[in-house]
């Protein structure tokens, strides 16, 4: 991943969206590839070259596919000609009756969002717009919420140290919304804290004046806005600048150029914290798929720097890779986690994902599925919570059917 590639990305995206063109979007990696497919402007398919290995991924987990049926599917379907892989793996699926026609829907929108999110994971070095107005004959349409899918890619893959260049490199600068901020909220589904942010925000105070946290979600969400054409940066006035304090009286972090100009210098990140945020993006991304895989890289990164979202997944990770009796031991931890992950942050969708198992694991489906709808409002591209709720009333409408054939023998 780099800055770079995100900000080619997002405004190869913006300038598709304000032509209003339909095409497709060519961008590749090393090994990976995918088609971003635009209708007049709008986002409406994307299809990789992993063969919806996420979205099986998925299915797998959930308990709907076997491994054995998914890996039996996979084959055939690469072994077929297929205009779109993703598509036909659903197809597969619904034909063989593993699932109900009426997640297919749901399951394909959320999967086109997480491929667009999955793309700014990558160092892609090739990132081309061809306009092809009979580009999408046979292909399927589920418009995607760039504005929202685009401000998740960037708090899903962007580090420690890139928001440590990314505050240099504006906190200085006088933010201005080139929208309203009504308009802007509604665009990309701000949460409270996130609109509170923009609506206090003074063009008149440098960004660093204004964020309450360096290295929050304010920061990512100032650098989505300005990669979309939604913020500008203007600089501040110089014009009456203070006079720079003697030199062995200067702040730590503070430096002086040759023509007397004072310039702050952020604070870099401790080699402890790039290096357990770094391993948080890699854990994260895995702790879906390959449960096992992440618990060790989660468990390095909340090692290094307990943060409480670090503690849930390296936590999380434990409780699903492990037997019955270990995971009933393990509910008290759990719950401590995930209580502190809460209180750090109020609209942790993770954390209420957690909380939904919590209650599961009492036997409590109704509070269950409030807290599942709670993860899926806060964070609409994970279809895990979604997933859950789907499962939870599945069962309890065949709970029902059971129970009325008893009272009618």
């Amino acid at each position: 991943m780099s800055l770079r590639h995100i900000r080619q990305l997002l405004r190869a995206v913006t300038d598709i969206e304000r032509r209003a063109e339909t095409g497709v979007l060519d961008v590749r990696e090393d090994i990976e590839r995918a088609l971003l497919y635009f209708r007049g402007g709008r986002l409406v398919f994307v299809e990789q070259s992993s063969l919806g290995r996420t979205i099986g991924a998925h299915l797998v987990e959930q308990g709907l596919v076997t491994r054995e049926q998914y890996t039996v599917l996979a084959q055939r379907i690469a072994q077929g000609q297929h205009v779109s892989p993703l598509m036909a793996l659903v197809e597969a699926v619904l034909a063989e009756r593993l699932i109900d026609p009426s997640l297919a829907n749901a399951l394909l929108a959320s999967q086109v969002e997480r491929n667009f999110i999955r793309c700014f994971g990558w160092d892609a070095g090739y990132c081309r717009f061809s306009a092809r107005p009979q580009v999408l004959e046979g292909k399927p349409v589920f418009p995607c919420a760039v504005e929202v899918a685009a401000l998740q890619g960037l708090r899903h893959h962007v580090g420690a140290p890139d928001l440590a260049e990314l505050f240099g490199r504006y906190g200085d600068r006088l933010p201005k919304l080139v929208r309203s901020p009504d308009d802007v909220a509604r665009e990309f589904r701000l949460q409270p804290r996130d609109e509170r942010f923009l609506r206090n925000l003074d063009a008149f105070l440098p960004l660093a004046e204004q964020l309450p946290d360096r290295e929050g979600p304010e920061l990512e969400l100032v650098v989505a806005l300005h990669y979309m054409g939604r913020l500008e940066f203007s600089r501040a006035d110089r014009r009456s600048p203070p006079t720079p304090p003697p030199f062995e009286m200067r702040p730590r972090g503070e430096m002086v150029t040759g023509n007397r100009i004072r310039i702050t210098l952020p604070q870099p990140p401790s080699e402890e914290e790039v290096r357990a945020a770094a391993a948080f993006q890699r854990g994260k991304r895995l702790v879906y798929d390959e449960p096992g895989a992440a618990k060790s890289i989660l468990e390095e990164a909340a090692r290094l720097v307990p943060r409480p979202d670090y503690t849930l997944y390296a936590t999380w990770a434990e409780y699903v890779t492990a037997d019955a009796a270990s995971r009933e031991a393990m509910l008290a931890r759990l719950e401590e986690a995930t209580r502190r992950a809460i209180e750090w942050e109020a609209t942790f969708a993770f954390g209420y994902f957690v909380v939904g198992h919590l209650h599961l694991a009492l036997d409590d489906q109704e509070s269950a599925i409030l807290a599942f709808e709670r993860a899926n409002s806060l964070d609409p591209t994970d279809p895990s919570p979604a997933f859950e709720i789907a499962r939870i009333r599945e069962e309890q409408e065949a709970r029902e059917v059971r129970e009325g054939r008893a009272d009618m023998a």
